[in-house]
């Protein structure tokens, strides 16, 4: 049986998450316990055009990267404590329409 070293977990949309841990626990059930799980959230730019109506958007970009981060940080909660090592990060970027 091949096993999972390492695990790639795109998560979009707003909690609560619970089919996104129900999933990553199915597959964490089937891996080795030396499998790491990587959580990643994408947040995408502003649009250029919203920029002079927002005269704090830097600070609105702050703020949605502090909420994914934390978002984020809440559902590997759960599955460090079941003795899984979880990494978390925001990239900032485009997303690719499927």
């Amino acid at each position: 049986m091949n096993t999972f070293h390492s695990l790639l977990a795109p998560i979009d949309g707003e909690p609560p998450w619970d089919d996104w841990t129900a999933i990553v626990r199915a597959l964490v059930t089937g891996t080795s316990r030396d499998t790491s799980i990587d959580l990643i959230h994408v947040l995408e730019p502003l649009p250029w055009y919203t920029r002079p109506f927002l005269p704090d958007a830097d600070e609105l970009d702050r703020a949605r990267l502090d909420h994914w981060t934390r978002a984020l940080e809440v559902l590997a909660g759960p599955l460090r404590a079941s003795g899984v090592e979880v990494r978390c990060q925001v990239a900032h970027g485009r997303t690719i329409e499927q």
